[in-house]
């Protein structure tokens, strides 16, 4: 804490392009270096087993519903039919798209959510030696160090008498203990959670990129966390979505009954919490619009003006021969 701002604990959730990798059988038993794939396997293995068969989720619109099924001897990742009849696959023998999709959206759905009610219960015993230590620190900053030195003996005792004064009605030792509390929480627990999502795009049809970011915003939104973002994409269909839904904030503003009619408010974007960058040429360029707050989606998309360009000189050539 510094200057009465308290520090707030983030869950980094990356989720690379390469994540459909989790179709591969093998991966259980590899042994992955510290990198950021072994942290983003070992936050799906987490992830998926919370979707068992009795808390099976549906994947967007797709009509498809996926579970963790524990008792298969090999592919665990399942996905059947809505209505639980019609068919029933492994995520390794799924399309593309939805071995692309499926990793990102119960991820997705975890760590907006779930994650938080299950945090504590899964702590290593280094990270609870750790908390400890730093639990002992901390109780020297904001306690120990209020308490003359010939009043304090052993720590443990120390802080067991603290604790029984300040609950006892001491208020100069409940006020130092309210303000360790806060601290400690603030450094130990994540209160939101920040995604770093690659190519959320990856072999999807762009109706449901649409139905994808909607998801994803709306989990931001719809959680009680203040949770938050970073896209790398290159797909001109992601930032259109966004910028919809970051017009329907503004023109909300005014017309909220109407706009919750074409949009719930879930999925609106305020323009002041976003940001938008493109990189050409080893340059950064704000592709924010200053007048209208949206993103720039052209900026991406300039492929389209060539080929329109091209059309219409073949059109010309088509129609009017060598007259033109």
């Amino acid at each position: 804490m510094k200057d009465g701002n308290v520090y707030k604990r983030k869950k980094v959730c990356y989720i690379p392009a390469e994540r459909n990798m989790v179709t591969l059988p093998e991966l259980q038993g590899y042994e992955f270096k510290a990198t950021n794939l072994r942290s983003f396997l070992f936050d799906w293995f987490a992830a998926r087993e919370f979707f068992g068969p009795d808390n099976k989720t549906n994947i967007l619109d797709l009509g498809i519903k996926y579970f963790f099924d524990g008792k298969e001897p090999v592919e665990k990742d399942r996905l059947e039919h809505s209505n639980g009849e019609s068919y029933g696959i492994s995520l390794p023998n799924a399309s593309s798209g939805l071995q692309s999709v499926v990793p990102l959206v119960i991820m997705l759905r975890y760590y907006s959510g779930q994650y938080y009610n299950d945090y504590g219960a899964k702590q290593s015993f280094a990270g609870s030696e750790k908390k400890h230590r730093l639990l002992l620190s901390l109780m020297e900053k904001y306690v120990f160090s209020h308490i003359p030195e010939n009043k304090l003996g052993d720590r443990n005792t120390s802080m067991q008498d603290f604790i029984r004064e300040a609950y006892e009605g001491n208020d100069e030792y409940a006020g130092w203990l309210k303000e360790f509390e806060m601290v400690y929480q603030s450094l130990t627990v994540p209160q939101c959670t920040d995604f770093i999502i690659e190519e959320p795009e990856q072999n999807l049809f762009p109706v449901t990129q649409k139905t994808l970011v909607e998801e994803l915003i709306s989990a931001c939104n719809d959680s009680g966390h203040e949770h938050g973002f970073t896209l790398t994409t290159h797909s001109p269909y992601i930032l259109a979505s966004l910028n919809n839904l970051i017009y329907a904030y503004q023109v909300g503003q005014k017309h909220k009954g109407q706009v919750i009619g074409i949009l719930p408010e879930k999925y609106w974007i305020d323009p002041e919490s976003i940001s938008a960058l493109m990189v050409k040429d080893g340059v950064v360029e704000n592709i924010v619009d200053a007048d209208l707050m949206h993103i720039m989606a052209e900026k991406i998309d300039s492929v389209s003006t060539c080929i329109n360009e091209e059309f219409d000189s073949l059109m010309d050539i088509d129609v009017y021969g060598a007259e033109k």
